[in-house]
């Protein structure tokens, strides 16, 4: 199976985004065989902005990680990470993430090896 299909490039009514590079080809992106998106680290690296609820259309993302200062991703955790059957690895410590944890991430955390939250602005209880 192939992740590179048009279905999740439908928004994009089949037009270019941001240049005709290959998704796998950029900076902290990895890719497996079938070109599916694996990891997506981007730590210590000046982000900014929300995290989109679209990440589900990477079935296979198994990393992702965007920590550390100055990192400042802002909003609340979406609940289709806990769509991501194969994430081993979940870490935003050290942004401003506000809300609570999604309750559809603690199924999909029971397979995970690393998930971190910490140092942001979280509020509510976690599940068991």
């Amino acid at each position: 199976p192939t992740c590179d299909t048009p279905s999740y490039n439908a928004a994009l009514a089949g037009e270019v985004w941001l240049d005709d590079s290959h998704e796998c080809d950029w900076a902290f992106i990895t890719c497996n065989a079938d070109l599916c998106i694996t990891k997506i680290e981007v730590d210590d690296n000046k982000v900014g902005g929300t995290l989109v609820n679209e990440i589900d259309y990477l079935p296979m993302l198994e990393v992702y990680t965007m920590d550390g200062d100055p990192n400042q991703i802002v909003g609340t955790i979406p609940t289709q990470f806990g769509n991501l059957t194969h994430l081993r690895i979940l870490d935003l410590d050290e942004n401003a993430l506000t809300g609570s944890i999604p309750e559809e991430i603690y199924v999909t955390a029971k397979g995970m090896e690393q998930f971190d939250l910490d140092s942001n602005l979280l509020t509510g209880t976690i599940s068991t």
